[in-house]
């Protein structure tokens, strides 16, 4: 599965996810009441190697139900708005500075002041993932399928064909950079990195609560901006250890558990002067490398061209071949008020 180049007619592939749909408008997507994903139509599978002949005189019954050891949900996209978008590229403007009112005598004169506006864009990416189905597999698995709920072995790859595109596309949104692969969009890493506050934490020592309320200052004044107003952020995202490290701190300044919060994906997490933290399996786990983001979710959003969808590819000898496929990418509007620590112990 890959993000990759394609020459696209922009209005059909928009048309295709939306139809009638304005520009711009917020939706929503429940992939996991899709469980056996027949919408989609279709699935990929591939060859499994088969069993040596004379091995064994007793025949082997497959338990029909199947234990997903990869599956890994989609947490932080699922927090973030889904907002359609038509054209290659996601653009807003932003109003970065404004003019201020004026104390005047009873009849002074005009004095006309200017609002500073800037335009910005982000290119749509393509993401695709891509499968083959032989039809001797297909019709010999279908007894076992049907026994184990899928209908057919295509309803069960689909379904995992499509949590495969949706894993990546959740791996892309924190750590994706334009710079190690051109296809890819950039995560919200690289955006905050670029755009927003960050600190090297080797800098500063130790994780602290006090390193914790800076964060939270330079979010809330914009990184001491003359001009922007900054806000409230809502979110830290962290790995695992981290999390637990955080829980920890606050254990030993007050000698209770954390507090905790459940977030709107129904996860409850422990929170941090009222921000829940959200520990993440994508997020850098090497001690010295360690990342925690401060977000500010109200400013992020997914911008889509054409969500998932299922697309017939060349039939090849006695097999079919399959995509699944999306263009979306983020778009990160005022990333001054959402800050990085890196390079944390």
């Amino acid at each position: 599965m890959s993000w990759a180049k394609m020459n696209i007619n922009f209005e059909k592939a928009y048309d295709k996810s939306f139809g009638d749909t304005p520009d711009g408008v917020e939706y929503s997507v429940d992939y996991k009441a899709k469980s056996n994903y027949v919408d989609l139509q279709k699935a990929a599978l591939s060859d499994r190697t088969a069993g040596t002949a004379g091995v064994v005189d007793v025949p082997i019954f497959l338990d029909p139900t199947y234990v997903d050891a990869t599956n890994r949900d989609a947490v932080l996209s699922g927090m973030l708005r889904r907002v359609t978008n038509k054209g290659r590229s996601a653009d807003y403007d932003r109003l970065i500075a404004r003019s201020a009112g004026l104390w005047q005598t009873e009849n002074a004169a005009s004095s006309v002041g200017n609002e500073t506006y800037e335009t910005k864009n982000k290119a749509i990416k393509y993401l695709r993932i891509y499968g083959n189905v032989t039809g001797p597999l297909f019709a010999a698995s279908k007894p076992r399928m049907q026994e184990a709920g899928f209908g057919d072995i295509m309803n069960r790859e689909v379904m995992n064909k499509s949590r495969s595109l949706k894993q990546t596309e959740e791996e892309s949104l924190i750590n994706g950079s334009a710079s190690d692969d051109a296809n890819e969009p950039n995560g919200l890493i690289v955006e905050i990195t670029n755009n927003g506050n960050s600190t090297d934490y080797n800098t500063l020592g130790e994780v602290t609560l006090a390193a914790f309320d800076e964060m939270e200052r330079e979010c809330k004044t914009a990184g001491d901006s003359s001009t922007l107003c900054g806000a409230t952020p809502n979110l830290y995202v962290t790995d695992y250890a981290t999390e637990n490290k955080i829980k920890g701190l606050f254990f030993d300044a007050y000698s209770i558990q954390a507090p905790t919060s459940t977030l709107g994906i129904g996860k409850t997490v422990a929170e941090l002067n009222g921000i829940p933290v959200l520990g993440h399996r994508e997020m850098q786990a090497a001690s010295g490398s360690r990342n925690i983001m401060l977000l500010n979710t109200d400013y992020i959003e997914t911008r889509v061209l054409q969500d998932m969808t299922y697309s017939d590819l060349a039939k090849t000898n006695d097999s079919d071949t399959f995509m699944l496929k999306e263009y979306l990418t983020w778009v990160v509007k005022i990333p001054e008020y959402m800050n990085l620590y890196y390079n944390v112990d």
